[in-house]
């Protein structure tokens, strides 16, 4: 069973994005639909596998070492993220993204900031993507079919 993508957009997504002063239709909309690519809509999160490079991956974004550890370079490196609330979300284990959606929503925010291209408008599904594969780089990259078909069937409610 997944979480509704409402409830996970109104309760967690926003809240989170609007305390960071980056909660645009743009931004909501991508970190939507990375959850619904990484994780089927939090259906899971961990991804264990000892043949990964980097993983295991966790939280809804289904973050790996290398993703979280460039998070935390970010919040230390650059001047413009210290005026975000980093003490409320920042965490010392990455497996505590499985719990504390609240700080793998506000990481993959920080990732996506950290991605110099502009966010790509809410119906822009290539755009999206594209924007997902140049910031994430997974392993295995989907299509846009796969990508687009895991938000459908988290907005219609599959896996719930």
């Amino acid at each position: 069973m997944s979480i509704h993508y409402l409830d996970f957009r109104q309760y967690v997504v926003q809240p989170v994005l609007d305390a960071m002063g980056l909660g645009s239709q743009q931004a909501v909309s991508l970190v939507l639909k990375i959850a619904a690519w990484e994780s089927g809509g939090c259906y899971r999160l961990d991804q264990v596998d000892d043949a990964r490079r980097d993983g295991p991956a966790f939280g809804p974004y289904q973050f790996e070492r290398s993703g979280f550890d460039e998070v935390h370079r970010l919040l230390d490196t650059r001047p413009a993220l210290r005026q975000m609330p980093v003490a409320k979300y920042r965490l010392t284990d990455i497996r505590d993204l499985r719990c504390r959606l609240d700080s793998a929503t506000f990481y993959a925010r920080i990732l996506l900031w950290g991605n110099p291209g502009a966010l790509p408008a809410p119906n822009a599904w290539q755009g999206s993507l594209d924007y997902y594969l140049q910031t994430w780089r997974p392993g295995k990259p989907p299509s846009l079919a796969q990508f687009r078909g895991a938000w459908d069937a988290w907005a219609k409610g599959a896996g719930t």
